[in-house]
């Protein structure tokens, strides 16, 4: 789901296969008709969603074959017209890594102060190999995009992946991602300043060992979901939530924050 920054624009982006979306311009009280914006000859999952100041509003994708075999096409669909038509763009192609829970591929989408778009996502560069996270933006309104930048992303033996962005001021894109580096998984923080050309140095969030029976001074033992968010409040402080937990396979966990100073 997407807000415009006055909340009378709301998107919502969901798949039953095909890939769906619907908009409602008075604030969520009434709902124009759902619309199928990706085509129902392979499975669609849209990742995250954002509204850029010009009210054009974007949703990351992934997109696969019924067979779930082959390269995964990471995706963007933008719509100019308040949701009434959309249109797509595929903006790289991945794979599924060493492990299809820790490694499938994932597309967050943000949009900064002046509009550019930035795409994050993850996936490998071939099947079965370690993931990696990657970011690509546009400044014509989606039309093109700029060659994939690698994230600073750490591989062991699964990689890197599960990725989220937001987009703050005028070049101001944020995101975290997970790897395994140290022998177990951790949550990362980076943050670029010039619309994703170039990426800080990693901060773990996940540094503390204490609080769960998975977790120690490496990290915590899997990803647990792929629901993570990140956001910028009010102050300019950053927001991250992830989940956690034990494995494989996946499970109990619990979701966990941080917040920026």
């Amino acid at each position: 789901m997407a807000v415009s920054d006055d909340g009378r624009d709301v998107y919502v982006a969901w798949s039953r296969a095909a890939l769906f979306a619907a908009s409602s311009h008075d604030g969520g009280l009434t709902w124009g008709r759902r619309l199928q914006i990706g085509v129902s000859e392979r499975f669609h999952a849209p990742w995250g969603m954002a509204v850029a100041p010009d009210g054009t509003v974007y949703v990351g994708v992934t997109s696969e074959a019924p067979s779930f075999r082959g390269p995964v096409r990471a995706m963007v669909f933008r719509s100019a017209d308040g949701g009434g038509s959309w249109s797509g763009t595929v903006i790289d192609a991945v794979f599924t890594g060493t492990d299809p829970f820790t490694t499938h591929p994932k597309v967050t989408v943000a949009v900064d102060a002046d509009g550019r778009a930035s795409v994050v996502y993850s996936g490998s560069t071939q099947a079965g190999g370690p993931g990696r996270v990657w970011s690509s933006s546009s400044v014509d309104g989606g039309s093109t995009w700029t060659p994939p930048v690698e994230l600073p992303t750490g591989a062991l033996v699964f990689g890197a992946g599960f990725p989220a962005a937001v987009g703050a001021g005028a070049g101001d894109l944020r995101a975290w991602f997970m790897d395994d580096r140290t022998g177990r998984w951790n949550t990362w923080y980076v943050r670029s300043t010039d619309g994703g050309a170039t990426w800080s140095a990693p901060v773990r969030l996940s540094a503390s060992g204490e609080g769960a029976p998975y977790r120690d001074a490496l990290g915590f033992l899997s990803p647990y979901g792929d629901y993570g968010e990140i956001d910028v409040d009010a102050s300019g402080r950053t927001v991250a939530v992830w989940g956690e937990g034990a494995g494989p396979p996946p499970g109990p966990g619990g979701s966990w924050f941080d917040r920026g100073t």
